[in-house]
C-alpha cells in the first residue's frame, strides 16, 4: 500500500485515478432536527462469519470468510466511487464514499453489482464474495479510510458469529 496523501483520496493511488479530495464527501452528512452532524451507523458487510486476517500495518484491512457468492453489503450507506476489476491485486473491487469524509473498499469479489455513481444503502448488495485477484481462498477484503488514513475497521464494527 502506497501512503496516501490526507488531502487526496486513496482511490487515486489504487487506480490512479483523478477524484475528488476525500474532505469533500460524495454524499451530504446527515443532520439531526437542530442541525447537528449525526455519526453514520456501521455494520458488517457479512453475515456471520470470523476474521482469517487482521489489521495490520502490513494488511490495511480485514478478511472476512465466506462461501462463494454470499452477499456483500456496504458497512453504511454511500456512493460509489469505484466498481470494478483492480490491477493490483484486488481483483473485483467496490469503493463507496460515506459521509464525514470514510470511505470503504471490498476486494476479490466474485462478481461486481453495482455501478460507479450509484448511492447505495446498508442493504444494498455490492456483489459477491469471491477470491479474484490475488487471493488464497474466497473471502471478502474491508479496508476502511477516513480522510485519506486507513483505519482498523473494526473500530467502526463487530463481526457477527
Amino acid at each position: 500500500y502506497l501512503f496516501v496523501s490526507p488531502r487526496t483520496s486513496v482511490l487515486a493511488n489504487w487506480e490512479e485515478k483523478v477524484v475528488a479530495p476525500t474532505y469533500s464527501p460524495a454524499i451530504t452528512p446527515m443532520t439531526d432536527s437542530i442541525g447537528y452532524l449525526k455519526a453514520p451507523s456501521f455494520h458488517s458487510p457479512v453475515s456471520q462469519t470470523y476474521i482469517s486476517t487482521y489489521f495490520s500495518r502490513w494488511h490495511q484491512g480485514i478478511d472476512l470468510p465466506k462461501p462463494s457468492g454470499s452477499p456483500v453489503k456496504p458497512i453504511t450507506s454511500g456512493k460509489v466511487v469505484f466498481a470494478g476489476w483492480s490491477s493490483l491485486g484486488y481483483g473485483n473491487m467496490v469503493v463507496v464514499s460515506h459521509e464525514l469524509g470514510y470511505e470503504s473498499l471490498y476486494a476479490h469479489l466474485s462478481r461486481v453489482d453495482v455501478d460507479e455513481g450509484e448511492t447505495v444503502t446498508s442493504e444494498s448488495i455490492l456483489g459477491g464474495v469471491g477470491a479474484t485477484g490475488v487471493a488464497s481462498g474466497n473471502h471478502v477484503h474491508l479496508e476502511v479510510h477516513l480522510k485519506g488514513g486507513a483505519i482498523n475497521p473494526l473500530s467502526l464494527i463487530t463481526i457477527p458469529r
